[in-house]
């Protein structure tokens, strides 16, 4: 697949989409850079083809995996039905990224994301259909990073509201960059100091998101130990 890419330079990644039908496929695509989409054998034909036209409708959409309220693979939804009807479940990744002075690396959320645009968070993303958790890990943050370093996975949490039902899989790192951001999704990084950050020295100038405090608070045994 990447000697493929390598092949035609005047075609762009963006403009590519490589379509198969195994975590093979997904992997290939993955290693060089590419967006894809895996048919399932089991979809029938109205579904797929539903879910392929929905799928392309807007940025903010994609394929996920659609997992039961105990965490087991059942199928595939739409993006924003999984972010409307929190009767169904999805999985997301949250990453927190330290660095060897146990500061913590944020970004600013682009400004057209539908929710908290301009907002700062960690990196994380959710989990795409034909992607194990581990590897949507490591997409994400090398697209929104630039940086493919050992990720620790943490523990599995639950976050239900009023409109999804998200499992996420907290994971953290450390690693010193240089990082490259794609400004279709980041406006900005930046490094905090994880202690001024709790006691909310921030907040006046920098809105960063409730959970961010809450998992530096629970790392605290990993920025703390640089």
């Amino acid at each position: 697949m990447i000697k493929l890419v390598e092949k035609y330079p005047t075609i762009s990644k963006n403009q590519t989409i490589y379509f198969g039908d195994s975590k093979t496929d997904a992997e290939f695509a993955a290693n060089a850079g590419i967006d894809f989409l895996i048919i399932d054998h089991y979809l029938n034909k109205k579904q797929f083809y539903t879910a392929v036209l929905e799928s392309f409708a807007t940025s903010e959409d994609e394929l996920l995996v659609e997992v039961d309220k105990n965490n087991k693979e059942v199928g595939v939804i739409n993006k924003l039905d999984a972010h409307m009807d929190p009767s169904r479940y999805h999985r997301a990744v949250h990453i927190m990224l330290f660095n060897t002075k146990g500061e913590v690396i944020l970004q600013r959320r682009a400004f057209t994301k539908t929710y908290d645009p301009g907002a700062w968070d960690m990196p994380g993303g959710h989990q795409a259909y034909g992607q194990t958790m581990g590897q949507t890990a490591e997409i994400e943050l090398m697209e929104e990073m630039g940086i493919k370093p050992k990720l620790n996975l943490r523990r599995v949490g639950l976050k239900q509201d009023g409109r999804q039902s998200e499992y996420y899989y907290l994971y953290y790192t450390i690693n010193d960059g240089p990082y490259h951001y794609d400004k279709h999704e980041v406006v900005e990084i930046k490094s905090f100091n994880c202690e001024k950050l709790l006691k909310h020295e921030y907040d006046k100038k920098y809105n960063i998101l409730t959970h961010v405090y809450d998992y530096i608070e629970e790392l605290k045994d990993v920025w703390t130990n640089r």
